[in-house]
């Protein structure tokens, strides 16, 4: 019968004790752990508070072992020695050897998470399905530690450096990371914003805040400026059957309750469209509903600040704060004895320039031929936005952005950080939508839920952020600066 050398093998400093992470899949080794070789000086020591996720079992393999049971001690130590990538081996001569030394010290690791499953009695077929899973697919758990480290990750912590119970280790690992000197997400945006002194990240109440009030409606332009606080007011403008431009995102009318038409949208059989519809027959007849709100049958007991607006009007309701006016798909169209797209914008920039006063306006669209001929008619007098045309050229060429911004998704693979460099050097500004954008869901439904992505949308250096929830996402942006910029 084979010795029981159990005390000999495993080394424990009281004992032992781990700390959990609300995420379930992190634990938290308090205690030092050391594991000895009976047969050689092989000896491993792991730090209190190493973080593990104990036996990283590929996908194939979950359904006949779980993540922790009596290979439990095992896995931890094979997670450190994964993490730590330090075992001793030959100096290599050359690239190649690099790489085979790479390999040798895995299989060393591999090889000890075999030998301690053996000493706490893992059944031969588990050990053996656990041993090959490792050394067939722990390359990438090898090489993606190797690359976390690199990047200034780590999963030894101080014993000061503890959790708290309603932390993931994503949060605790945010928490913990060193304020960085970000001036340049602070410094006055001159790029854009020149006549009002404006400091990044600027806060854009998209629609005057759709997700917390009736959506572009003096009560949400009132509550987005007072309440929220918000720097620019974003809104979108339509156009109706008798070309008069209205400030509303559309073009459906769903959400509107309009006099003499039933308070359920789905049994209006006619005119959904806002285009379908003559001003005569909004104007102070139209009233926006409370967002999330299934019936327009509140709408008649409370209309006060809920009235659609036309252009005009908002411009002279809200004379000096600083916009972002995007022009819908409405404006190609025949509308009023209007000759289509170039009568709709000359229309719009002689509203725009009568009601612009002292501030600065952003115009955008998602349409390439509505943003050009807006630049021809308005002899580029206000910014524009980049179209995706040339949104994809910013990475082959270096046009000047002086009067352009880059208004695009909060995704970093479209909004990378090397990318918002790139624009603010070629003079433009950089301002990313947290509402839903194709295939990118809004993240800003419920912010506090997405705080660590808002913030690290943040860390990248984006020059504004678009949202929905303006009153909550001022919050997280509060709490960002006072993390980042505690040094300033």
């Amino acid at each position: 019968m084979k010795k029981n050398t159990l005390e000999s093998k495993i080394i424990i400093d009281g004992p032992p004790i781990l700390m959990p992470f609300v995420d379930g899949k992190y634990w938290m080794s308090l205690n030092s752990i050391t594991w000895k070789a009976e047969d050689s000086d092989r000896e491993v020591t792991i730090p209190p508070n190493f973080v593990t996720d104990f036996a990283s079992v590929p996908f194939l393999f979950r359904g006949m072992v779980p993540r922790w049971g009596k290979h439990g001690r095992a896995a931890i130590i094979h997670d450190y020695l994964y993490w730590e990538q330090n075992l001793k081996i030959k100096e290599a001569d050359n690239v190649l050897t690099e790489i085979l030394k790479e390999c040798k010290k895995r299989k060393e690791a591999d090889i000890i998470l075999e030998e301690v499953m053996t000493e706490y009695n893992v059944s031969f077929i588990n050990r053996k399905i656990i041993y090959f899973a490792v050394r067939r697919f722990g390359c990438w758990a090898w090489y993606s530690n190797k690359r976390a480290k690199r990047s200034g990750k780590v999963r030894v912590f101080s014993k000061d450096q503890l959790p708290n119970e309603t932390e993931t280790f994503k949060e605790f690992e945010e928490r913990l990371r060193e304020p960085k000197n970000t001036k340049k997400h602070l410094e006055v945006n001159d790029n854009i914003f020149r006549s009002h002194n404006l400091k990044t990240p600027i806060l854009f109440a998209h629609r005057g805040g759709d997700l917390e009030v009736p959506e572009s409606t003096n009560r949400a332009f009132s509550h987005a400026l007072n309440d929220a606080k918000a720097d620019v007011l974003e809104i979108d403008v339509q156009l109706t059957k008798d070309a008069k431009i209205v400030v509303w995102h559309g073009p459906k009318l769903d959400r509107v309750y309009i006099e003499g038409q039933s308070i359920h949208p789905k049994k209006r059989r006619r005119k959904r469209y806002i285009y379908e519809h003559d001003w005569s027959e909004l104007d102070g007849k139209a009233w926006v509903a409370d967002p999330d709100t299934s019936s327009l049958e509140d709408v008649l007991k409370d209309k006060e600040g809920r009235e659609l607006l036309l252009l005009s009007k908002f411009l002279n309701s809200f004379p000096e704060v600083p916009l972002n006016i995007e022009l819908k798909e409405s404006f190609k169209k025949n509308l009023g004895g209007h000759n289509g797209l170039s009568d709709n914008i000359a229309k719009f920039i002689e509203i725009l320039d009568a009601g612009k006063h002292k501030r600065d306006i952003i115009v955008a669209s998602v349409s390439h031929s509505i943003i050009e001929e807006f630049r021809n008619q308005s002899n580029e007098r206000y910014v524009t936005n980049l179209s995706w045309w040339e949104y994809l050229k910013l990475y082959f060429t270096k046009p000047n952005l002086r009067n352009r911004v880059l208004e695009t998704v909060y995704h970093k693979f479209i909004s990378s950080e090397i990318l918002i460099n790139r624009v603010r050097r070629l003079g433009g500004s950089t301002y990313v939508f947290l509402t839903k954008f194709g295939p990118f869901p809004s993240i800003d439904i419920n912010p506090k839920k997405h705080e660590l992505k808002i913030m690290q949308i943040l860390d990248r250096g984006v020059d504004g952020i678009m949202t929905g929830s303006p009153k909550k996402v001022l919050t997280i942006i509060e709490t960002w600066k006072n993390r980042r910029c505690s040094d300033l």
